[in-house]
C-alpha cells in the first residue's frame, strides 16, 4: 500500500506512480523532475527504499524546502533547469514529471521531452500528466492559472510525446469527465466570466459553492483510472517507455 501524504491530487498521482513503478519492476534510478516541494518524491522514495529518488526543481526556495522537509537515505534534490538536465545519457531507469510541461512554450516542451529521452536508458519508462485544455474549459478553468504557458488537449499531449521518440503503453486519467455537453455548467462559467449583475456578491459564497460542486462535469476523488477510448480526464496521465 502507498504511503499517502495528504489527500490531494498530486497525492494521488504520486501513490500512481509509486504503483506502477512497482508492478513494472522498477529499480535503480528515478528522476523526478520539478518536483516542487518534493512531497511526491518523498512518496516514490519512502515506498521505494531500493531505488534513489533525484529531484530537479527550477526553484531554489522549492528545493531548500524540499531539502528541509524530506530526508531519506535514496532521496537527492537538486537545482537545475530540466530542459538541460546534469546527468549523463541513460543515466535513470524510470522519469517522473506532474504538472510540467503546460508551464513551458512549444519550443521548451519539445526540449523538455527531448532531454528525457536523452537521460533516460533504453527500454526506460516515462509517466507524464498534464491537464486537459478541453476538459478545463468544460470546468470553466483553461488559461486561468497564469504559470501555465501552453495548454494541451489530450491529443495535443499525445502526439508530442509521440513525436518526441516515445511509445505510450496507456493512456490514463485523473478526474474522468462525465457524459453529456453540461450545458448548465457552460452557462455557469459564462455567468462567471460576464457577472453583470453581481452575482458573487448576491448570493452566499456557500450556495455558490454548491451550485460549482452540483455542475462540475468530472468524478472527483476516484483514482487514476486507465481510459476507454474517446474518454477523457481532467488531466491525462501517460505511462510511456523509451524504444530499446
Amino acid at each position: 500500500m502507498a504511503l499517502v501524504l495528504e489527500e490531494n491530487e498530486r497525492a494521488v498521482l504520486y501513490n500512481f506512480a509509486v504503483e506502477k513503478l512497482s508492478s513494472l519492476g522498477v529499480v535503480g534510478r528515478v528522476a523526478d523532475l520539478a518536483p516542487g516541494t518534493g512531497g511526491g518524491a518523498y512518496i516514490i522514495a519512502k515506498n521505494l527504499p531500493q531505488t534513489q529518488v533525484f529531484g530537479l526543481d527550477l526553484s531554489a526556495e522549492a528545493v531548500k524546502s524540499a531539502e528541509k522537509s524530506f530526508s531519506l537515505a535514496n532521496l537527492f534534490f537538486k537545482l537545475g533547469d530540466v530542459t538541460v538536465t546534469p546527468w549523463n545519457d541513460g543515466y535513470f531507469d524510470a522519469v517522473v514529471s506532474f504538472h510540467t510541461i503546460e508551464h513551458m512554450d512549444e519550443a521548451n516542451q519539445n526540449k523538455f521531452l527531448s532531454e528525457i529521452g536523452r537521460i533516460l536508458k533504453a527500454g526506460g519508462v516515462l509517466l507524464m500528466a498534464t491537464p486537459d485544455r478541453d476538459v478545463l474549459e468544460i470546468q470553466g478553468f483553461a488559461g486561468a492559472q497564469p504559470d501555465h504557458v501552453r495548454e494541451l488537449n489530450q491529443e495535443e499531449f499525445l502526439r508530442t510525446v509521440r513525436n518526441n521518440g516515445f511509445v505510450i503503453d496507456a493512456i490514463c486519467g485523473q478526474s474522468v469527465l462525465k457524459g453529456g455537453r453540461f450545458p448548465l455548467r457552460r452557462l455557469l462559467n459564462f455567468l462567471k466570466k460576464l457577472d453583470v449583475f453581481n452575482l458573487r456578491k448576491k448570493i452566499s459564497p456557500k450556495l455558490v459553492n454548491v451550485i460549482d460542486m452540483k455542475t462540475h462535469p468530472v468524478d472527483f476523488g476516484k483514482p487514476v483510472k486507465r481510459l476507454a477510448d474517446g474518454e477523457k480526464a481532467s488531466t491525462t496521465v501517460l505511462i510511456c517507455r523509451k524504444p530499446s
